[in-house]
C-alpha cells in the first residue's frame, strides 16, 4: 500500500476504508476497493482528508494485508481462555472466554510493539477480566 496525496489518488484503489469522525457521528466516506474519482477528492477534502492509502508495493516480497497480519498475530500470542476476532479495518480484539486474572510480560510486550507494524494494546498485568474484552491488537501503518 502506499500513502498519497487524496487529490494524487484520483484512478486509484483506495487500500483502506475512509472515515469521517465529526463531533456528534462517524461515518465511512468511501470502502476500501473504491475507485477513487474527482468528485471523492472534493468530498474527502472537505472532511479533511488530505492522504489517502492506495493499493500499490504489495508485489514486494513478504508483504502481508492489514487483514491477514493482525488474526495471524492474534493467534500466536493470545493464551488460554482467551479468543480472538477480526473487527475491521485492520483491528483484531481479544476477548476472555471465562472470568480470570490478565497477565502481561510488560518486557516482551515493549519489544514486541518496537516492531513498527503491528501494534499490541492491552490492559496493565494483573487485571481482573469478565467476558467484556481485555486486549485490542491492531496494524499502525508505516508512513513514509
Amino acid at each position: 500500500m502506499l500513502r498519497v496525496r487524496t487529490e494524487d489518488a484520483v484512478g486509484k484503489v483506495l487500500a483502506y476504508d475512509t472515515t469521517y469522525i465529526g463531533p456528534d457521528k462517524a461515518a465511512v466516506l468511501l470502502r476500501r476497493g473504491h475507485i477513487i474519482t474527482e468528485e471523492d477528492v472534493r468530498r474527502l477534502k472537505d472532511s479533511g482528508v488530505y492522504y489517502v492509502w492506495v493499493e500499490g508495493g504489495e508485489e514486494e516480497p513478504g508483504y502481508v494485508y492489514e487483514w491477514d497480519i493482525t488474526p495471524y498475530v492474534a493467534e500466536r500470542i493470545i493464551g488460554e481462555n482467551l479468543v480472538y476476532e477480526y473487527a475491521g479495518q485492520g483491528l483484531t480484539r481479544v476477548k476472555a472466554e471465562v472470568p480470570g486474572i490478565l497477565r502481561v510480560d510488560a518486557e516482551r510486550l515493549t519489544e514486541f510493539n518496537e516492531n513498527g507494524k503491528v501494534l499490541v494494546i492491552t490492559h496493565n498485568d494483573r487485571r481482573a477480566l469478565g467476558q467484556i474484552h481485555d486486549c485490542i491488537l491492531f496494524l499502525r501503518p508505516l508512513i513514509s
